[in-house]
């Protein structure tokens, strides 16, 4: 039938608007202004699109995509220490592997498992036929850039193709998410964080291709993706626990839930044997030292103080800022309830989603567990499942979803502006909140390189068990206990997650030969009482004394800090 000239006039205005917002158009396939589905693109028209013998259009979209992920990762390397200290206790476990000792802290000595991701500890250790100890950091950078490029694209090709939100929005969602300083600081840590959130992600889109009725193929992935995670970290099993969970009360598939979760728990039950075989402990050593200690009243108040109040650890020594306003984690936990509320709202309790569930069972699971030093390592996935349902909803108004768009755009980017904006003397950012300068790292190197060289194959003992122990080789005590199982079996003298265990009289009986009381970072300090308890008597008594490490001076521990020493106790005989 012929158009008539109203209807061209119509798709004549249709086509000047699509043209002025190329990639904030509505696309077919989003939520219309009830929060239904459009119709679907038909096959010719995505024909037009491309020809034959060329790459689908969002492929070339995506180039940009993964360069600013990559540009935003070298940032934080040009200007920073690479990596965390706490990735350099896993390089250790993986150096010692690949050298035939084992997975053990100390070569000889008793195994104990101070590391909690066992799978990238493996991958870690595969590097070693390519790079040597110093440049280790490389291969492990490339593995998280690999990994958060995988974040990115894989969202957005589920979501473009599963009409959840249509080309355009999935476009936004995985420039956003690209552009995102937790997604980059943490592929910077050189930890697990990255990969664990790329397996992360395939469980959540196993969950939504269970639920979108694709049984088979959701659950191939969902099996292969958690028995992945439970290996990769020692909270690996929470994500497919939430997936399960939400099966079966949310979506009330019962038999697909209790098939799955039965399979993920027949995974962390072989780990748990392997472990108790190889280590003696059933858990990760670091779950005893950071975790399993306090009533749950005090890990709750714990938690909810470092969400949101600005409070000290034992008086002044380890202060701790809010983070939740900081690095913007309002924003992902708004977007999901507001998604959560206007879905309920339409389709009842059974069109939770997905994103709206973990993000909240994630909250509750960090408060219980007491939280965790590294502020939001646990809570990375927020942005993802935030970004989307951002972008869902600004899909709703169908006529302005365009400029809803556009909002959502500036509103995310002034939250990240804000959590880069420096908040720290030295020039450090808000989101790097546990970032070193660069300069540090040759003061390290220098450091470990002098311990190997003046006490060689003597223990030392260390607050930060990475750096130093990694690059000088030296057995070492780890007094917070992460590596150590008789520290980590120490009640704990006050409650926050992974710095709370000392034991002074056993670490005496240890006898290392160097105890450095601060971390590496303060070691300019000189402050002998900051993690000594302000023992500092009992350390004399036992033949220590207060010395530069670069002239071997004896220190008078009452006086300030000097910027040109490296101060440590070191034992005289």
């Amino acid at each position: 039938m012929a158009s008539t000239p109203s209807d061209t006039s119509t798709r004549t205005a249709q086509g000047k608007e699509a043209s002025r917002f190329p990639i904030w158009k509505t696309t077919p396939g989003l939520p219309d202004a009830q929060g239904g589905e459009t119709s679907k693109p038909g096959i010719g028209e995505n024909r037009k699109r491309q020809s034959d013998h060329s790459l689908p259009i969002y492929s070339l979209r995506l180039v940009p995509v993964a360069l600013i992920v990559v540009a935003f990762s070298c940032y934080f390397c040009s200007v920073y220490f690479p990596g965390v200290d706490d990735a350099y206790i896993s390089l250790r476990y993986a150096l010692n592997f690949f050298r035939g000792d084992g997975l053990i802290w100390n070569p000889g000595q008793e195994a104990v498992q101070g590391y909690s991701n066992l799978l990238y500890t493996l991958l870690l250790s595969v590097g070693f036929l390519f790079f040597d100890k110093y440049q280790i950091y490389e291969w492990a950078f490339v593995i998280n850039v690999l990994a958060g490029i995988g974040v990115v694209l894989v969202l957005f090709r589920f979501f473009r193709s599963s009409n959840r939100l249509g080309e355009g929005a999935a476009l936004t969602m995985a420039y956003l998410l690209a552009l995102c300083p937790a997604l980059s600081y943490w592929i910077w840590s050189g930890m697990e964080t990255i990969p664990v959130l790329f397996l992360q992600v395939l469980v959540w889109i196993a969950v939504q291709t269970i639920v979108d009725k694709k049984e088979r193929n959701g659950s191939l992935l969902f099996i292969g993706a958690s028995v992945l995670l439970v290996l990769s970290r020692a909270d690996g099993f929470v994500m497919p626990v939430f997936g399960v969970a939400y099966l079966a009360l949310v979506q009330r598939q019962v038999r697909t839930a209790c098939i799955l979760g039965g399979i993920v728990a027949l995974t962390f039950v072989s780990l748990a044997l392997w472990q108790h075989a190889y280590y003696g402990d059933w858990l990760p050593n670091t779950v005893r030292a950071k975790v399993q200690d306090g009533t749950l009243p005090e890990r709750i108040l714990v938690a909810l103080k470092m969400l949101f109040v600005t409070f000290s650890v034992r008086g002044t020594e380890i202060p701790h800022t809010p983070f939740f306003f900081r690095l913007g984690l309002w924003l992902p936990l708004l977007a999901v309830t507001c998604h959560a509320f206007v879905v309920i709202r339409k389709d009842g309790f059974k069109g939770l989603p997905f994103p709206s569930f973990f993000v909240w069972a994630w909250l509750l699971y960090w408060i219980r567990n007491g939280g965790d030093h590294f502020d939001d390592r646990f809570l990375v996935l927020w942005w993802p499942a935030g970004l989307y349902s951002a972008v869902w909803l600004s899909n709703l108004p169908a006529r302005h979803s365009y400029r809803c768009r556009l909002l959502v755009i500036l509103t995310v980017s002034l939250v990240y502006a804000l959590s880069m904006i420096p908040s720290q003397p030295g020039g450090y950012n808000a989101y790097s909140f546990k970032a070193w300068p660069k300069d540090l790292y040759d003061h390290v190197r220098q450091l470990a390189d002098l311990l190997n060289r003046r006490y060689n194959g003597e223990y030392i003992a260390v607050i930060g068990a990475g750096y130093l122990p990694y690059f000088s080789g030296n057995p070492a005590v780890d007094c917070l206990g992460l590596n150590d199982r008789t520290i980590a079996c120490t009640p704990a003298a006050f409650q926050f997650p992974g710095h709370n265990k000392h034991n002074e009289q056993y670490l005496m009986s240890r006898r290392p030969k160097v105890i450095f009381t601060t971390p590496i970072s303060e070691l300019d300090s000189n402050d002998p009482q900051m993690l000594t308890g302000g023992h500092l008597s009992l350390y004399e008594s036992n033949g220590y004394r207060w010395v530069d490490l670069w002239t071997g001076r004896i220190l008078d521990p009452r006086t300030g800090g000097d910027s040109n020493i490296s101060p440590a106790l070191v034992r005289q005989d």
